[in-house]
């Protein structure tokens, strides 16, 4: 029961940690592509390890589009991973100290 318990209590910081990456990392390629349309710049593509975090394209009559990819999911696991690894480290200091 105790394994199943100190899982659950590393699940939560996980899935709040991607959660908050992945929020964050969209709500960032989002402010920047509006920053990219009002300036006028060209169009880019940002990804990670080979997959796309975020693409912004000018066509040819003026109209922009703006793409997620799946390296909003990988960051998300990163940070996910990340969070739980702190939480893990915390609770272990926790337990010895008592």
């Amino acid at each position: 029961m105790k394994t199943r318990t100190k899982i659950i209590s590393l699940f939560r910081p996980f899935l709040f940690g991607f959660v908050l990456f992945s929020l964050l990392t969209a709500l960032g390629y989002l402010i920047f592509g509006i920053l990219s349309d009002m300036n006028g710049w060209s169009s880019f593509r940002h990804s990670l390890f080979g997959g796309l975090i975020f693409n912004y394209q000018v066509q040819a009559d003026g109209s922009h589009q703006m793409t997620f990819g799946p390296g909003v999911l990988f960051i998300g696991l990163l940070g996910g991973l990340t969070n739980m690894g702190l939480a893990w480290l915390l609770n272990r200091k926790e337990s010895h100290s008592v």
